[in-house]
């Protein structure tokens, strides 16, 4: 599982989880950059059997070596992962406290993505006894100015290879009543008979929907993995840049979602620039998260139609 560093708190951790105690330690996202394939190691010479947490490419890599029959993975019985957007350099984390006076990021005693109440806040406490928090929607600001350039070439949002997976349930009939819903998804029989078991002893309330309603949930992120991941490479073919090989190709895409797709690689490139970051540290975190959210809910109005015409259709 991937934890916080009880030496260095402000990075994350990979480690061997084997209590209740530990296993609720690792809770919560982590939307920094993180090496869990680093315990490779550890993992062969673990004595039992394993479940495995990891980010896509992360799986990916873990299902190649179970392929490959390499032995550093051979205690591994099961793979679960979260559903994925992006992850942030750890840049974020040390601008984020640039904006509210803080230079020494080897000050945080505790750090939380989305602490408390669905969907949380991101939390900071220092050693000096100051806390620092910002709504989730607001922090996400963080991310058109931090995000890590590989997360725009994952094409899988909802860990395809694992064998279950989960993520927020992102629906107004859900999100209004607060606590928190998630979509978790099985993939294997061994999978499956995880859940069902679950369900039988009452540690799972489980209501089954249609696989439009998933898409629809998460239909921004899927236009993001699925349309324009494939742009972006194809951009990048046209520079002269090499691209990931996912093995498939999606294509068949509008003119409209082409020239969006323009537009969020233009803003990305813009705001990733030390200048831009350098500006946006001088404005209050408050304001500029209640900026973005408003920004990203009338542009989400505005791509509405071209995110989700054909998503339900295959494209190949």
């Amino acid at each position: 599982m991937l934890g916080m560093s009880e030496e260095e708190p402000w990075l994350t951790k990979p480690f061997i989880a084997t209590s209740t105690e530990e296993i609720l330690s690792a809770a919560q996202s982590k939307y920094i950059i993180s090496s869990v394939n680093e315990i490779l190691p550890d993992i062969e010479r673990f004595e039992g059997k394993l479940a495995y947490v990891g980010l896509p490419g992360q799986v990916q890599s873990i299902r190649l070596l179970q392929e490959a029959g390499h032995p550093t993975v051979k205690n591994i019985e099961y793979i679960f992962g979260p559903f994925y957007g992006n992850t942030l350099h750890f840049s974020s984390v040390k601008s984020f406290l640039r904006s509210y006076g803080e230079r020494d990021y080897r000050k945080i005693r505790k750090l939380y993505f989305r602490h408390g109440e669905w969907p949380g806040n991101m939390r900071i406490e220092l050693e000096s006894g100051r806390t620092i928090e910002l709504p989730k929607f607001h922090a996400n600001y963080l991310i058109p100015f931090h995000i890590m350039k590989n997360s725009l070439l994952c094409t899988d949002l909802s860990n395809e290879f694992t064998d279950i997976s989960g993520g927020d349930a992102w629906a107004p009939a859900y999100e209004e009543r607060g606590k928190g819903f998630s979509i978790i998804l099985s993939r294997s029989d061994k999978g499956q008979a995880i859940l069902d078991e679950m369900r039988g002893e009452g540690y799972l309330v489980l209501n089954p929907i249609e696989e439009g309603e998933a898409i629809s949930m998460h239909s921004h992120g899927y236009d993001l993995k699925k349309r324009g991941t494939f742009i972006r490479m194809k951009y990048r073919r046209w520079l002269g840049k090499r691209n990931p090989d996912y093995g498939y190709i999606m294509k068949g895409f509008t003119l409209k979602r082409y020239l969006m797709e323009l537009v969020i690689d233009s803003l990305f490139i813009i705001l990733g620039t030390g200048f831009s970051r350098f500006i946006i540290e001088r404005i209050p975190p408050k304001t500029v998260g209640k900026v973005f959210e408003k920004s990203r809910n009338v542009w989400k109005r505005s791509t509405k139609k071209i995110k989700k015409s054909q998503l339900n259709a295959s494209n190949g």
